[in-house]
């Protein structure tokens, strides 16, 4: 659901003291388009209606004035919104601002949806598999077909676990005990030199 985000900053502003007034943003993106939203919300906790609220989108080392400019209007009480479409990868800092507030929320793209796995074109890749030489897969089971003898990584956390305490515990003699041998020799030179 769109209010997803919405019902869970307000449920952590209404628990956590002193973060109700100001303004609220979050970036959600789609390819390569993102859309903003803001909250802006009053001392009471209520929204702040009719705001001109100044936002833009800038890159790394770029100054907010210098980024991307973006419009944002009011669709509800206190719920601005506005879209941009990135031109390429990389961190964005999205900066807002009243006349009596300012926040800002970053933004990491780190490929464009150019490349995004799930926009592939399956016919395409069919093409290229059988190009290549080889096939499509309907499921992993097809994989694994066939009776030959195959390696297969196991996680071994639990053996190496164990094997860590069998060395603290072979430690701990070999430490203690070359404590107590240096304690008996120098008692023993007490007693005898004494």
């Amino acid at each position: 659901m769109a209010e997803y985000p919405l019902l869970w900053s307000q449920i952590l502003r209404h628990i956590l003291s002193g973060t109700g007034e100001g303004l609220f943003p979050h970036l959600v993106r789609h390819g390569d388009e993102v859309e903003v939203y803001v909250d802006a919300l009053n001392p009471e906790d209520g929204p702040r209606e009719g705001l001109k609220i100044a936002a833009s989108l800038a890159g790394p080392g770029t100054a907010p004035e210098a980024g991307m400019p973006l419009a944002l209007s009011e669709v509800s009480p206190g719920r601005y919104h506005g879209r941009v479409t990135l031109d390429r990868p990389g961190e964005f800092n999205l900066h807002v601002a009243t006349d009596q507030a300012a926040a800002e929320a970053p933004l990491l793209v780190s490929y464009p949806a150019l490349y995004e796995f799930t926009r592939a074109d399956p016919n395409g890749l069919v093409a290229l598999a059988a190009t290549t030489g080889g096939r499509m897969l309907a499921s992993e089971e097809q994989i694994f077909a066939g009776g030959e003898p195959r390696w297969v990584a196991r996680a071994l956390w639990q053996a190496w676990v164990l094997a860590a305490f069998a060395l603290f515990l072979a430690d701990l003699p070999i430490r203690y005990a070359s404590g107590l041998i240096g304690l008996r020799a120098t008692t023993r030179g007490i007693k005898g030199g004494g």
